[in-house]
Parts: structure tokens; sequence; C-alpha cells
């Protein structure tokens, strides 16, 4: 009779006919739900994603397309924020070059500034150093000042002898030699 009590009670359901009892049956529901909205016009896929964006911990898995486009924007935006920034840099740069030559520019006009002044210093020395030696030939017999001016450069005897007035020229280029008053001469003419 053991076996035969055995054989008439009722099995437990395990959890496989569960499976096939319930959730393949709801499946098979939402797929034909699924197939009739579509054929009646309703984007099923936006709708599904629209409300699970609005459950807390599902909305930041599901992706909607406005949150496509603001990524997209986003990605363009730091893209472009990236080139300026590349563009800038480039920039510096050629700003801390035409420093440096505007730097060496204006060394250069400093030095050349400084040579003019030297240059206009010599000549102004040069110009009182003329003014003095023609105040003393002056003061000199045309005899006594012919030997000398024949010992200088010919350029430079015939400066001093354009400085003097009109009068005492005369009278030292005539106690010179004949060829060494005609090459000041030629000078005085130049």
């Amino acid at each position: 009779m053991a076996q035969h009590t055995m054989e008439h009670e009722p099995k437990k359901a395990g959890p496989f006919q569960w499976i096939v009892v319930i959730i393949i049956p709801l499946i098979f529901a939402l797929t034909l739900a699924i197939i009739i909205l579509s054929f009646m016009g309703v984007n099923v896929i936006g709708k599904t994603k629209e409300f699970a964006n609005h459950i807390p911990f599902l909305s930041n898995v599901v992706t909607t397309e406005e949150e496509k486009v603001e990524e997209n924007k986003i990605e363009l935006l730091e893209n472009d924020i990236r080139t300026k920034d590349a563009e800038i840099d480039q920039l510096t740069a050629e700003v801390v070059t035409k420093d440096a030559e505007i730097d060496e520019l204006n060394q250069e006009v400093t030095k050349i500034t400084n040579q003019l002044k030297e240059l206009e210093t010599g000549k102004q020395e040069k110009a009182d150093a003329l003014s003095e030696v023609t105040t003393a030939f002056k003061g000199m017999e045309p005899e006594a000042a012919a030997p000398i001016i024949s010992n200088l450069d010919t350029e430079m005897a015939a400066s001093i002898v354009k400085s003097l007035p009109t009068k005492e020229k005369a009278a030292l280029l005539g106690a010179l030699d004949p060829e060494l008053a005609a090459s000041i001469t030629n000078l005085l003419l130049e």
C-alpha cells in the first residue's frame, strides 16, 4: 500500500514548469502586443525608451535620441575647444617670437643710435680740432705755414685751407709748392 499512496500524491511544480507556464506566455503576449502596436503606427521602441528614461535606475542606462544629440553637441564643442586651445597655443608662441624680434630690433636701434652719437661726437671733435688748427694758421705768416701744410695729408691740408678767410687762403696757396697748391685747389673745388 505504501507504493500506492506515492503514486496518487500530486507532484509539486518545479522551476522549469513555472518558466514554461508563466514567462513564455508573458513573452508571447508582449511580442504580440508590440507587433499589433507597430501596425497601428505607435513607435513602441521610442515610447519604451521614454518610459524607461523616467524610471530612476533605468534612466542612467537608456539613452534617448535627445540625449544622443546633446552628447554629440557636447563632443563637437569639446573638439572646438581643443582646436581653439591649439590655436591659442600657436598664437602665444608667435607672440613670444614677435616679442623677441621686437626686442632684438630695439637693441639694434639702440646700438645704431649710439654709433650715430659717437660719429656725431667724433665729427664735432674733428670740427673743433680743425677750428683750433685753422685759428692757429690764421695767426701765422704764409711763409711759416707753407712748410707745415706741405707735410700734412693733402685732404687735411685742403680742409685747413678751406677754413681760412679768402685773403689768407690766397697768401698760403701762393707760398706753397705749385703742384701741392694745385692739388689742394682741386680738392677745394669738389
